[in-house]
């Protein structure tokens, strides 16, 4: 955001000098005329020059360099790869969305894939535990426990019944230890099978706790890849210009502080002048202001100061300057970033005035006047008053009408 300095302080020029005489003489007595004394006798030679009165714009400004900047936005792919596309040129309008590049997501795209599904699995598993034992799935622990029950009925009556044989003396001391170790098989299936039904019905607060971390690390690490596949295609975060593109297609992209793509934000151009502290105060947010640029020289462009920098500028020669910017109210696609420019700071001006050359009006007896030619040819002396001059043309604002001719006359050096 660079701009041209003036190279001199202390000094005005001569078209400044004619601004601060202007100045002056409509502070000290309202309108300022530019006049040459009119001598009580007619020169012995003259030359006269016939012009019309005209009708034009009077301004009053202070002149300034300045150069085009647009605000821009950098942008850069946050990681590594091949560039696979560059969707843009540079010069080219985008809109806010518009994909600008991207790397090649083969890789990435599996990544998210497989990340999805460690998710979605994670997800499963602590919902299940959330929502308990399915009717299927108690029912088949109700089956085990019911089928435990039965067997240890009949266990126990066969343990009851070598009891009695042995009693009865017709059965060995063998034969029921080996009843005896049915009898517990069957009492230890049924407590196992009660203890498997119990487990359906009382999650473990271990267990939930397990499963819903296993959720968020999972949700992190697709959401790290969903960004990591993101950041591989750039998109316009505004409507815009691309100014530069640093990179091409098939290249392998390394990190680096520069960015890939250099993006001007919406149309809105500033022109940025330093002007000395003499002039700075004369000077105010919302000042009309006129832009000609060194490489369009046939058009001007009107704007609006948008601000004044309270900060000075001070280069090595102790110049003090302070930064203003100008915005250009219809820039177009002509401007250029970095294109230098006259400007001019308008003090004050009139629109569609009449008006005539400086060199026209003098002092007839001491009153404003203007040497009138008439149809016929015949002129004459006609009062005027002034209003505004630039130095070069002054308002008339009463005793001519647009379309007066008006004679210019100059003595002739014998």
């Amino acid at each position: 955001m660079l701009a041209l300095k003036q190279a001199w302080k202390g000094k005005l020029s001569a078209k400044k000098l004619t601004i601060l005489f202007l100045a002056l003489a409509l502070a000290g007595g309202g309108s300022w005329y530019y006049l040459r004394a009119q001598k009580a006798q007619t020169p012995v030679a003259t030359a006269s020059t016939v012009i019309s009165a005209q009708k034009k714009d009077v301004k009053i400004s202070l002149a300034a360099d300045g150069k085009a900047d647009y605000p821009i936005t950098n942008l850069k792919f946050n990681g590594n790869g091949i560039v696979d596309a560059i969707l843009v040129q540079e010069g080219q309008r985008v809109n806010k969305g518009d994909v600008l590049a991207r790397l090649n997501v083969k890789n990435l795209e599996n990544q998210v894939k497989q990340a999805e599904a460690n998710y979605n699995s994670a997800v499963a598993k602590y919902q299940k535990l959330i929502a308990g034992p399915t009717d299927a799935e108690h029912q088949a622990k109700q089956v085990a426990v019911d089928s435990a029950e039965k067997n240890l009925r009949v266990q126990q009556a066969a343990y009851d019944y070598k009891v009695t044989l042995m009693n009865d003396g017709k059965t060995t001391e063998g034969d029921i230890l080996a009843e005896e170790l049915k009898l517990e098989g069957a009492i230890a299936q049924l407590e196992n099978a009660k203890a498997q039904l119990a487990l359906l019905t009382a999650v473990d607060p271990y267990d939930l706790a397990t499963a819903s971390e296993t959720v968020k690390q999972m949700e992190a690490a697709l959401a790290i890849a969903r960004n990591n596949l993101q950041e591989a295609t750039l998109t316009s975060p505004t409507d815009g210009m691309v100014l530069s593109l640093n990179g091409k297609a098939g290249e392998l992209l390394a990190s680096s502080n520069t960015p890939f793509i250099v993006l001007a934000i919406g149309t809105e151009v500033t022109v940025d002048s330093y002007l000395i502290e003499d002039d700075i105060g004369k000077i105010s947010v919302g000042q009309v202001a006129e832009v000609v640029f060194t490489s369009i020289p046939d058009k001007t462009y009107a704007g609006k100061v948008s601000s004044i920098s309270p900060n000075p500028v001070i280069d090595q020669s102790g110049i003090v300057t302070y930064k203003t910017s100008v915005i250009l109210n219809a820039p177009d696609e002509t401007i250029k970033n970095g294109m230098t420019a006259s400007m001019a700071f308008i003090a004050q001006q009139v629109k569609g005035v009449v008006t005539v050359p400086v060199e026209a009006v003098v002092r007839v007896n001491g009153t404003p006047s203007v040497e009138v030619q008439s149809s016929n040819g015949s002129t004459g002396w006609v009062k005027v008053k002034t209003g505004l001059t630039d130095g070069k043309i002054v308002e008339i604002k009463e005793g001519l009408t647009a379309g007066d001719k008006v004679l210019i006359r100059k003595n002739i050096k014998k």
